[in-house]
């Protein structure tokens, strides 16, 4: 596979699994009725540190490398308002957490705003992450960078 097709299938991957985790956690929110809410923070938690990992890559990595040929300001700008929403989503986590066996509680959950925070987040991410498969489509790519620095790029 040449790297530009690479990158994107790499891209595209990462997203998709992205897109379909927070799906499956704003459905499993929306259904949560007196069920402990325990194991939706625990996979809630888990997906925003694969977010986070995944946005400190491409802001220490990808962005650099994409800046010299490309301006990536707005990026850095989403990532930033990415991380204010994933910060709330963190602390309910973290705050439920601390209540300990209190969360096995509904009446002590509020389930519907968790639930708007993660639509909230989808609401953001989803239309950044097609922004970012769109400005780096191979076509796009190949136009900016040669093969070996897409090489460089992805080792």
């Amino acid at each position: 596979m040449d790297p530009y097709t690479n990158w994107s299938a790499t891209l595209k991957s990462f997203h998709d699994h992205f897109r379909r985790d927070l799906c499956r956690l704003i459905q499993e929110a929306e259904s949560l009725k007196r069920k402990s809410p325990k194991p939706l923070l625990r996979s809630t938690a888990q997906y925003l540190s694969y977010l986070h990992t995944h946005h400190t890559i491409e802001d220490r990595r990808i962005f650099p490398f994409l800046a010299r040929k490309m301006d990536v300001s707005g990026f850095a700008k989403d990532h930033k308002q990415l991380e204010k929403i994933m910060e709330k989503i963190e602390q309910t986590c973290e705050e439920e957490k601390r209540k300990g066996e209190r969360c096995q509680e509904e009446e002590t959950f509020d389930v519907e705003g968790f639930t708007k925070l993660l639509k909230e987040l989808r609401d953001l991410v989803f239309p950044h992450m097609r922004l970012e498969e769109d400005l780096t489509a191979p076509e796009k790519m190949k136009s900016l960078f040669s093969p070996e620095e897409m090489r460089l790029m992805l080792s």
